[in-house]
């Protein structure tokens, strides 16, 4: 038995199966056959005779379903194109529809000799490919396409031609013949190829030519009708898919109006800003909007400069059109009256969290600060020929500069460094200091500048102060992270903030700290106590009243008014770097966890190497080249830690000491450059220092007039 045939139409692209249901019957599936075209249609496009093809898989294995389970004779034979390649066909643009109901717009940039040799049918299926690439699933009309490529063919431009979508499958009857919006097109819709085929054709063929005779009566213009090529198409399809109700409805061109130019002659302005009608055919041209709006567009003008309305109201009082202007088009228009606006957010590349994107307040190096708009806004204008014409250049009035901003040529005034902005009706400038009116919290955003600033409120929980300078609050600091370059000044106290809450480069100065986690590099000056906190100084802490609670280490050492309360572990620790020990220890937690790391990693490698070849997998094979990369990779990172840890190993300040000018309570733990202080109980105005040999001590103070004491003599 011969079986399935596959055929290849080079002229057109395309690979066809014939097969007979006696073939559907000895293979389930005719998956062989489908990979047999589609090499055909691969050789194709390796050779860059095709641009693309498309698979037609579905509707194959339909088909060869619905023969073999059809009752007809085993001998039946049907036809199917199975794969379809499309040359590349430059000038076909299929983008985003611009009315509403259309599928996409089409223009055609081709010579009308170029696009005559098209094949319409790879002409559809090229279409087809650009409308899935806009992500459109549904069908353009096929009976539409056809009349758009004859159009081009004879001259006519198709520029943002709307796209009709395909007819939808109808109950009940075998065809229907529908007249386009226009009366320029008739389309054949047969929802039933096998009946019409059963002795209704050549009913079919005389009815489409009837039509077409009364639409050139009604129309003006003379028809072509497509009668031999619909017979052709008809008879086809009956031998293929559509003959066993698959892709139906069968949509085709039944007959088109012969257009031209010489039905309608415009003269366009030489600025293109108008279109004069100087000769048309017979009247009526076009009785709707939409088929005078196409009409229109096949010369090339805009639909949206046509003056449609009084072009309707001519051709429906019967008068002629010639020396109206059908079109007007729409000069550019400058912006008017400019106002200077301040700009209302800061640039996107500053904005850590969100935030950080509600601080208005300060402007970021780069970030626009203000900027001309006009009350007015400038219009681009637009030709008949449907070109947009940019609005002129935008003229701004003379604005005073400041320090810290320049100005574009658009307009735009952009800050050359971080401050606060300063913008009037007539003047910008940069101030390089901040003042934050208010207190800092989750309503006012984060602060981040880079320079002096105050802060005339308070700091609240869950905020985030970043100054690149010194810092001034004259309220609180009740919460939230403070990071300071410069030297910290807050009229009120610290309080309650998590660990590493307070980083100041400088010296810090509070009226008290209470439950704080504080690390300054320079002395910590507070005038009333310091309770529950722990606070690492890089200079001296020097408290007005007591310390209790926590822990102090400055390396310059500790003074205070008391030290330690009953009851509440306190410690003192003096002349050592605590904030070096701190960095020390992070450093040596991390080494820790990449040993333990390696160690894990080693008995992981042994255990994997325990195992045969049989027992090895490929997971196994990956994880074994991934733990070895990692075992060469970390011993590194340890080394490199070991490094800094070493060179963390600050020396102690010898002649640091620790002064309390009143009581020194029982049970405070102090230490002189890391010698634990022996204590023998509760003493009063008491220094702690290192004698000559570098043994702690601890000597009685005398006052000597000043108040603060001194060692006795």
């Amino acid at each position: 038995m011969p079986g399935p045939r596959i055929t290849y139409i080079p002229a057109q692209y395309r690979v066809r199966v014939e097969f007979t249901r006696a073939d559907c019957l000895a293979a389930e599936s005719p998956a062989d056959l489908l990979e047999r075209a589609k090499r055909i249609l691969r050789r194709e496009r390796a050779a860059g005779r095709v641009a693309f093809y498309r698979i037609f898989k579905t509707r194959f294995e339909r088909m060869w379903s619905e023969l073999r389970a059809s009752g007809l004779p085993e001998a039946t034979k049907v036809a199917v194109t199975v794969v379809t390649g499309a040359p590349p066909m430059p000038g076909i643009s299929v983008t985003p529809a611009r009315e509403p109901g259309a599928l996409a717009a089409l223009t055609l940039d081709a010579a009308p000799e170029v696009i005559a040799g098209w094949r319409f049918k790879l002409f559809k299926l090229t279409v087809g490919r650009q409308l899935r690439e806009l992500g459109v699933t549904a069908v353009a009309n096929p009976a539409h396409l056809h009349a758009l490529w004859l159009r081009a063919q004879r001259g006519e431009r198709i520029a943002g031609a709307a796209l009709a979508q395909m007819p939808a499958p109808k109950a009940g009857g075998l065809y229907q013949l529908q007249v386009s919006p226009g009366k320029d097109e008739l389309t054949l819709v047969v929802f039933d190829v096998r009946g019409v085929l059963a002795g209704r054709l050549d009913g079919l063929v005389a009815e489409v030519e009837k039509a077409a005779q009364q639409l050139s009566a009604a129309f003006g213009a003379p028809f072509k009708t497509l009668s031999k090529e619909i017979r052709r198409e008809l008879e086809s399809a009956g031998r293929g898919p559509e003959g066993f109700g698959i892709d139906l409805p069968f949509v085709h061109l039944a007959a088109i109006a012969r257009l031209g130019e010489a039905d309608l002659v415009l003269q366009v302005a030489p600025d293109k800003m108008s279109a004069t009608v100087t000769a048309h055919k017979p009247l009526p041209l076009a009785t709707t909007r939409e088929a005078w709006l196409g009409l229109l567009a096949a010369h090339g003008i805009a639909p949206a400069t046509a003056l449609a309305d009084e072009a309707l109201a001519l051709i429906a009082a019967g008068r002629t059109l010639v020396g109206s202007v059908v079109a007007r088009g729409r000069h550019p228009r400058p912006g008017a009256e400019p106002v200077l606006q301040a700009a209302g957010a800061p640039a996107a590349f500053d904005a850590r969290s969100m935030r950080d994107a509600q601080q208005r307040r300060v402007a970021r190096r780069g970030q626009v600060v203000a900027a001309w708009a006009f009350r007015v806004p400038a219009a681009p204008g637009l030709t008949v020929t449907g070109q947009v014409v940019p609005p002129p250049a935008a003229v701004f009035p003379a604005v005073e500069l400041g320090a810290g901003v320049s100005q574009q040529a658009d307009g735009r005034i952009v800050a050359t460094a971080d401050g606060v902005p300063k913008v009037t009706a007539g003047s910008v400038a940069l101030d390089p200091a901040l003042v934050f009116e208010g207190d800092v919290n989750l309503a006012s955003g984060n602060v981040r500048f880079a320079g002096p600033a105050t802060i005339t409120g308070s700091i609240e929980a869950g905020a985030s102060v970043e100054i690149r300078g010194d810092l001034t609050v004259l309220g609180l600091i009740e919460g939230g992270t403070v990071t300071v370059t410069g030297t910290l000044t807050v009229a009120g106290g610290i309080v309650a903030t998590a660990a590493g809450g307070v980083r100041v480069g400088g010296d810090l100065s509070a009226a008290f700290i209470e439950n704080a986690h504080v690390d300054c590099g320079g002395t910590v000056r507070v005038a009333q106590s310091i309770s529950g906190s722990q606070v690492v100084a890089g200079g001296e802490v020097a408290a007005g009243g007591i310390i209790a609670g926590g822990e102090v280490c400055a390396l310059a050492g500790v003074r205070c008014g008391q030290l330690g309360r009953g009851g509440t572990r306190t410690g003192a620790r003096a002349g050592v770097d605590g904030r070096a020990e701190r960095r020390r220890a992070h450093r040596a937690a991390r080494r820790a966890k990449l040993e333990a790391h390696l160690a894990a990693l080693g008995a992981q490698k042994k255990e994997l190497d325990r195992r045969s070849e049989a027992q090895t997998t490929k997971h196994h094979r990956a994880a074994k080249t991934q733990i070895g990369g990692a075992l060469e990779r970390l011993p590194a990172l340890v080394a490199r830690l070991d490094a800094q840890i070493k060179a963390l190993h600050a020396p102690a300040q010898n002649d640091a000491a620790i002064t309390v000018r009143g009581t020194l309570a029982a049970g405070v733990v102090a230490e002189i450059c890391g010698q634990r202080v022996a204590m023998p109980g509760e003493v009063a105005a008491v220094r702690l220092s290192l004698d000559a040999r570098g043994h702690a001590r601890v000597e009685p103070l005398v006052d000597d007039g000043g108040g603060e004491g001194k060692k006795a003599g």
